[in-house]
């Protein structure tokens, strides 16, 4: 179905993070009900809402999320969103596709796929090219836009490839003082355009049930871990690693291909550089709302003050829920291991007791057949 969240934010005045006019808009189109990769596609989408929720949350931007999946994977919804996107010179923008991919008969000049959203091949009018999609976000004159797919480059099926790399964090993301500056310099401190997809021309991107998209897990993963390390990341030496690691880790029957045209990336990827097009003005954006769990946790973590924060906890109870009983599910950061299993009223009093916690990335709020809620949500903390 589709979703638009705004993210939770929260000021901690002892981390020094400190709120900003900036915005962050997260564009995610998951076809999560092929037949073939719908489930490796669902791994996808919600590890993209975690990783990329947590960057934007760290560096005190403001996160803006438009979220299509199953059938609402579409043409006319992509589309919609990228016409009325609405963005400063200030804004971040970044765009992520993971389904089915085929590059068009003819035009070699141009190295990217097209995305076939949720259409077979017999419906090919259909299909966007990532190209397309790039010059329709660049028109709208972000700071920095960011372009990612994770689909096949031609016509086969999808091969069935082991990876054997790489296992993220088990726990809550914990981010140190330095990640967020590397963060910041990413994603704050970078004017350009990025885009890449996760083959190049003629070939298939792998997939599988434990991990999703190789391209989308281990692009995720090394932008981790290089923001975590000691050094200075580039975009220019993150996707040279994502490049090399998904070759190397599928014996060269994937290699990413990217352009990375930003002031701090530099050049040596051996692709040709694409120019911006001019920004134009632009549509209102697509009218959406945030529901009132995601709107209470934000007001609860905005304030540093203790007895505020547990005396708001019996109205969140009420307002929310009817002071009827629902459950948390905290994942950790790998989304597949349980940190915690907490009913609502004790999640809150952690919540409330807890300033480390600068926001929280809701995943699914769903209610089963016997009318019991739960809610999947993972965790943003400092040190």
């Amino acid at each position: 179905m589709k979703q638009f969240r705004i993210l939770l934010l929260a000021v901690l005045t002892m981390t020094g993070l400190a709120t900003q006019a900036q915005k962050f808009h997260e564009i995610i189109f998951c076809n999560t009900i092929d037949n073939k990769i719908g489930s490796t596609c669902a791994i996808d989408e919600r590890r993209m809402l975690s990783e990329i929720g947590s960057i934007a949350e760290s560096i005190g931007y403001e996160p803006v999320e438009y979220v299509y999946s199953g059938t609402q994977c579409s043409k006319e919804n992509l589309m919609s969103v990228l016409n009325s996107l609405n963005c400063s010179n200030k804004d971040v923008v970044l765009f992520y596709y993971s389904g089915h991919g085929i590059h068009a008969n003819g035009g070699m000049e141009d190295k990217f796929p097209q995305m076939c959203l949720k259409y077979s091949y017999s419906e090919q009018a259909k299909f966007v090219p990532v190209k397309l999609a790039n010059e329709m976000i660049s028109r709208k004159g972000p700071r920095l836009s960011i372009l990612l797919s994770d689909c096949c480059n031609n016509v086969d099926e999808y091969g069935d490839v082991s990876v054997k790399h790489l296992s993220q964090s088990r726990g809550v993301t914990v981010l140190k003082r330095s990640t967020v500056d590397n963060y910041r310099k990413l994603f704050a401190e970078t004017r350009g355009n990025v885009i890449a997809t996760g083959c190049k021309l003629g070939q298939t991107s792998g997939c599988n049930n434990n991990v999703g998209g190789f391209f989308t897990y281990l692009f995720c993963d090394i932008l981790a871990t290089q923001c975590e390390g000691s050094g200075h990341p580039t975009w220019e030496n993150l996707l040279s690693e994502v490049k090399s690691t998904v070759a190397r880790e599928t014996r060269n029957e994937q290699e990413p291909y990217y352009v990375n045209n930003t002031s701090s990336g530099g050049g040596g990827t051996g692709n040709t550089n694409v120019t911006p097009t001019p920004p134009a003005p632009t549509p209102q954006p697509v009218n959406a709302t945030t529901s009132s769990f995601s709107q209470s946790i934000a007001e609860l973590l905005s304030t540093q003050n203790m007895t505020t924060r547990v005396n708001m906890v019996p109205r969140i109870l009420q307002r929310c829920f009817n002071n009827k009983t629902a459950t948390v599910i905290t994942m950790g950061r790998n989304l597949t291991t349980v940190v915690d299993y907490e009913e609502v009223k004790s999640y809150l009093n952690r919540l409330a007791e807890n300033k480390k916690i600068i926001g929280i990335n809701v995943l699914k709020d769903e209610t089963d057949s016997n009318g019991k809620r739960f809610i999947t949500v993972t965790e943003v903390r400092v040190e």
